[in-house]
């Protein structure tokens, strides 16, 4: 339910045009903006909003989502070195995959539609 709250106030603030404004906040600036403005997630607690938009972004903008989270230098599974080339060895193309990944081309990344899956 929190996640579906979240997509559709994402989405709505990309129909008003806000999504600039947006993506150049800190993702904890986000999870408070959308604690903050959403009604339906005044009485839930900042962590939920926050992990459950993450969940969010990578499910809908992978690209955006591991960007930001490099940039703003916080761990994630789908940017540790291991769990890339784990991956790599599990499917015929792990070359060229590895080759996106260590240039940091996310986009490129989730052409290999399991790997944001990938335990």
């Amino acid at each position: 339910m929190i996640h579906d709250i979240i997509r559709e106030a994402i989405r709505n603030s990309d129909e008003n045009g806000d999504r600039d404004e947006r993506r150049a906040m800190s993702l904890p600036a986000q999870a408070a903006d959308l604690h903050d403005r959403v009604s339906d997630l005044e009485k839930v607690k900042f962590k939920a909003v926050f992990d459950a938009m993450l969940d969010v972004l990578l499910d809908t903008d992978a690209a955006y989502f591991l960007n930001k989270m490099q940039l703003e230098g916080r761990k994630h599974r789908l940017l540790d070195p291991v769990h890339a080339i784990r991956f790599a060895l599990s499917v015929y193309d792990g070359l060229d995959f590895l080759k996106c990944w260590n240039e940091g081309d996310w986009r490129g990344c989730t052409e290999w539609t399991t790997w944001k899956d990938y335990p």
